[in-house]
C-alpha cells in the first residue's frame, strides 16, 4: 500500500456556468412577485467580485417549480458526481491501483479513533450501531498500538 498524504482533491466545478449579470436577472425573474425577498438578497450578486456563476443544472431548469426536495436531490448529485471525478482524478494522478471507495470509510474509521478517547465517541461519528461493525472498519497500526502501551 501506498503511503498518501491528502491536501487536496481538485478544484472542481459544476457543468454549467452563467454571467453574474445573467444570472441576477434570472434569479429576479425567478423570485416573480416577490420584489422584496430579491431586493434583499440582490446584494449577493453585486457584492460577490465575480464573473460568472458555476451552477449544477442549465439556467432553464431553474425557471420549472421545484421543491425544496428536488432542488436539494439535484445540487447532491451534482455534489456527488463532482467529487467522484477529482477524487478518481487525484487517484490516478497519485498512481494508486485497486483502491475502492469503501476502502476510505477502514482508514476513516482507524484514523479518527486516534483522535477520540473512547469507542462510544467513535461509533458516533462513524454511525456504527454495534461494537462488532465498528471493529470490522477499525485497523489500529501495531507501532500506534505499541507507544500507547509504553
Amino acid at each position: 500500500m501506498h503511503k498518501v498524504g491528502l491536501l487536496s482533491l481538485a478544484t472542481a466545478l459544476p457543468p454549467y456556468s452563467v454571467e453574474q449579470s445573467v444570472a441576477k436577472a434570472k434569479a429576479r425573474e425567478v423570485f416573480g412577485g416577490r420584489k422584496e425577498l430579491f431586493d434583499r438578497l440582490a446584494s449577493v450578486f453585486d457584492n460577490a467580485g465575480i464573473a460568472r456563476r458555476h451552477i449544477v443544472a442549465p439556467t432553464e431548469w431553474y425557471e420549472g417549480h421545484h421543491g425544496w426536495k428536488e432542488r436539494n436531490r439535484v445540487y447532491l448529485d451534482a455534489c456527488d458526481a463532482l467529487f467522484q471525478e477529482a477524487a478518481s482524478k487525484a487517484v490516478e494522478r497519485a498512481g494508486i491501483e485497486d483502491l475502492h471507495f469503501h476502502d476510505l470509510r477502514h482508514e476513516a474509521t482507524s484514523r479518527i479513533a486516534e483522535k477520540l478517547d473512547n469507542v462510544l465517541e467513535l461509533s458516533a461519528v462513524t454511525g456504527h450501531k454495534t461494537l462488532t461493525m465498528l471493529k470490522r472498519y477499525y485497523h489500529p497500526r501495531a507501532k500506534d498500538l505499541a507507544r500507547k502501551l509504553g
